[in-house]
């Protein structure tokens, strides 16, 4: 049937009431983080008022576009399944508002394509993550878009809409004129002395995901984001210098051959602990000059171990740093976030599958659930014993020892697990598995990788344990600010008591391979997957920008004989494994990208590492000297003298230094993404090794 004009003008109506509705709802909310964020861009006392107006003007202008567009699916689709489709758009819209709200109270930052991707793949981890910090903004989250979509169905079904633009159909006209005035005068509103100001925001606004955009709201951060990902990744200036980074390609080489190049060379068949702590930064340890003893069984072994001061972890973040001192390769799999698969087309060679083809056993005990990311599938792709993980673990979890501020928060996972599974456990089970597992053989070397994650915010010990730094057991901000000197304090003191309680652990360790005489036969590596950051550059915790507090990590080697070793020269990760190879007597695998650090006398080298994450896609070269990183979204790369500026708080502008090292990095990173990239290369030859 036709419709009448009569009832086209009311559905126009109703569209406009309709879309009037699902606006305010994402402004009210808008407003309300608005007034309730200080770190928002609107609080920004250095940005001009006009170039505000613009900023919120334009993320008005798109939550108008989006609810225009949902309204228009709900009003005129005619058929019911097409309405409820449109109403399913509309609380898809109203959640991922809410989401990228919540997530932005947690962490200063906006749902991107980078956070969905890792949705996707690891949403039950992040889920839980989320409710260990703060479950009440998860709960708030969800509520808020639930409520928001109940009100507009019930309106509908009760066509509140229609009726009431029926009746007012010329002030419905009088408010969307107003409306619209409102919409664009901001993105008009341009005064001449303000003009440098506002063309800077507009640059941003177009061509980057600026600070500002990045701190007004979540549709124009989201709308930057995609045009990004609709641009070239990686763009390379031709203005650049011909990089120096010397590359060697190395063939395929099958295990019986690698084992026939040793020539029944003598083996020194040390036992192997490989020891990652989470979030351990330098200057928490008194070999690195932290006065206070906050653990003092890792600066004991340090007065007897090698002792490397320039060592850097590969990325940010763990699912990335955590794989390299197993594997010895860069973490630059792809253009954006990475997810091992169960089969991949590259080889894949761990350190312990060398020492298991020839006579060790092999084991990991990690208090982290190594599903995330797909970690485990690169892991038990190896010769490997036993594994232990959280997400194989049937025992106590943090939710059973927590202390007593967590114990709310305890009820809330418990409740949305089952009681089964949470993510981490207390690093004292982890180490009990271990020691139980090392005691059932003595006569045969063992490769043990350890992974404790007590020290992972919000830095949790058991209620039993003496708090030696937060001895007012304060509990967790739901939101940080480093800038409030409470939450310093607090933060600092529950950090270096998450530190003690591993540092009590590892005694436990040590203290079961004395008993056991494997001390003198047991060679300790000890460092961490990241370090993390205190606001030194304005964020908190790590998976973020490469600054050195959060990748610069320490390295603590400890073989037996050798005695106390500095080593003041650039190391990484990737060296781990072919320095433990060296000390046992084995020659590097050509599968490796690292160096033998024991004999090094070769010119420094360069050090890459990568971030890919929902904070920061960012890549980094690091020299002697000179460190620059090279962000992907701003298209723009700081240069650091980290001699002379070691807290990288003073960028330089010397084109003739940073030049020649961004050649070198973009000359890296096309080489890594161009060998994952070629299945046929991956059937000839291991990854390129760079000097």
């Amino acid at each position: 049937m036709q419709s009448t004009p009569d009832q086209s003008t009311d559905k126009v109506i109703e569209f406009i009431a309709t879309g009037l509705f699902i606006s305010c709802c994402l402004w009210l909310i808008l407003l309300s983080m608005t007034v309730l964020l200080p770190d928002l861009a609107w609080h920004d006392a250095a940005l001009e008022f006009s170039s505000k107006l613009q900023l919120y003007g334009f993320e008005l202008l798109l939550t108008l576009v989006y609810s225009a567009f949902a309204a228009c699916c709900i009003v005129f689709m005619r058929q019911p399944l097409a309405r409820a489709i449109g109403f399913i758009g509309f609380s898809l819209l109203i959640l991922f508002y809410c989401c990228s709200w919540g997530l932005y109270y947690l962490g200063n930052i906006f749902l991107s394509s980078t956070s969905i991707t890792m949705l996707m793949f690891d949403s039950h981890q992040i889920i839980l993550h989320i409710l260990q910090l703060n479950p009440l903004i998860l709960f708030i989250t969800i509520s808020l878009a639930l409520c928001c979509s109940l009100l507009l169905y019930f309106i509908i079904r009760s066509k509140l809409l229609s009726q009431v633009s029926h009746y007012r159909r010329y002030w419905f006209r009088c408010a969307m004129l107003a409306l619209c005035c409102l919409m664009f005068t901001p993105l008009l509103f341009v005064r001449s002395q303000h003009q440098r100001s506002v063309q800077q925001v507009q640059l941003f606004a177009i061509d980057q995901i600026s600070h500002y955009q990045k701190n007004t709201g979540p549709l124009l951060y989201f709308l930057a984001d995609l045009k990004r990902l609709l641009q070239p990744k990686l763009a390379v200036p031709t203005t650049l210098s011909q990089p120096d980074l010397a590359v060697i390609d190395k063939p395929l080489l099958s295990m019986a051959d690698y084992l026939n190049s040793i020539n029944d060379k003598p083996l020194q068949r040390y036992n192997v602990i490989l020891l990652l702590i989470e979030s351990l930064r330098k200057d928490a340890l008194q070999i690195y000059g932290n006065r206070l003893a906050v653990m003092p069984s890792v600066d004991q072994i340090s007065q007897d171990a090698i002792v490397f001061n320039r060592n850097y972890a590969q990325a940010s973040h763990s699912n990335y740093a955590d794989l390299a001192p197993l594997t010895s390769r860069y973490p630059l799999y792809a253009e954006g976030y990475y997810y091992y698969p169960q089969q991949a087309s590259y080889p894949r060679l761990l350190i312990y599958d060398i020492l298991h083809a020839i006579g060790y056993r092999t084991a990991i005990f990690s208090s982290q659930n190594e599903s995330w990311g797909g970690m485990k599938y690169y892991l038990q792709a190896g010769h490997l014993d036993h594994f232990f993980s959280a997400d194989y673990y049937q025992g106590d979890f943090w939710t059973d020892v927590v202390d007593a501020d967590q114990q709310q928060n305890a009820a809330w996972l418990k409740t949305m697990t089952g009681g089964t599974r949470y993510g981490k456990v207390d690093d004292y089970h982890t180490v009990s598995h271990a020691i139980k597992w090392i005691r059932q053989r003595s006569d045969q070397p063992f490769f043990l990788y350890m992974n404790l994650q007590n020290s992972h915010m919000p830095y949790i010990v058991p209620a039993g344990f003496p708090n030696k730094f937060n001895k007012i057991n304060a509990a967790f901000p739901s939101r940080i600010s480093m800038q409030n000197p409470s939450h310093r304090q607090i933060i600092f003191s529950r950090y270096f008591d998450s530190l003690a309680y591993i540092d009590q652990q590892l005694k436990r360790l040590t203290d079961a391979l004395k008993q056991a005489k494997l001390w003198d036969k047991t060679i300790l590596v000890i460092s961490a997957d990241t370090a993390t950051a205190f606001g030194e550059h304005g964020f908190n915790g790590n998976a973020s920008a490469l600054f050195d507090e959060v990748v610069q990590v320490p390295l603590l080697i400890r073989i037996p004989g050798h005695g106390y070793q500095e080593i003041n020269h650039i190391s990484q990760h990737i060296d781990i494994p072919p320095t433990l190879l060296s000390a046992i007597g084995l020659p590097p695998h050509p599968s490796f990208q690292g160096i033998d650090q024991l004999n090094n006398h070769k010119p420094p080298r360069y050090a890459f590492i990568v971030a890919q994450t929902p904070v920061a896609q960012q890549y980094a070269i690091v020299s002697d000297r000179y460190k620059v990183i090279y962000d992907l979204p701003a298209r723009g790369s700081l240069l650091f003298d980290i001699k002379a500026d070691p807290g990288e708080r003073k960028p330089l502008t010397d084109k003739a230094k940073r030049d020649p090292l961004l050649a070198n990095l973009f000359k890296w990173v096309q080489l890594q993404l161009n060998y994952y990239a070629d299945p046929l290369q991956q059937k000839q030859a291991y990854p390129p090794s760079y000097y």
